[in-house]
């Protein structure tokens, strides 16, 4: 049978092995759990925005598409504009070149 030096032997290293343990969740496991549970919200918001973040980044590429579909269509305009101009330039070149030269034409004939 147990004495009393027994008990307060065991009673003493009970104590030891309480403060122990709060020591070791002060210094040692003191924030993992905290950690663990921000961690886990922490994914639980990545899980809610990723698709939004996926409907953004479809989006952003569709405005891009867009975007260079628009310069496209620019550069289009100003090529036919271009062409425009140097054929609409060349025909009154020829009409004017003709004219003058039908008017030089006249004038020496008459002289």
């Amino acid at each position: 049978m147990a004495d009393d030096r027994d008990v307060d032997r065991l009673d003493r290293r009970i104590d030891l092995n309480e403060q122990r343990i709060i020591a070791l969740d002060e210094h040692g496991t003191r924030g993992v759990v905290g950690l663990h549970v921000q961690v886990a919200q922490l994914i639980g918001d990545v899980a809610k925005v990723e698709p939004a973040i996926e409907k953004l980044r479809l989006e952003v590429t569709s405005q891009f598409a867009l975007h260079e579909a628009s310069h496209a269509a620019e550069e289009a305009r100003r090529t036919s504009r271009a062409r425009w101009l140097v054929g609409t330039a060349l025909t009154v070149g020829g009409l004017g070149g003709g004219f003058v030269g039908h008017l030089v034409e006249q004038l020496l004939g008459r002289h």
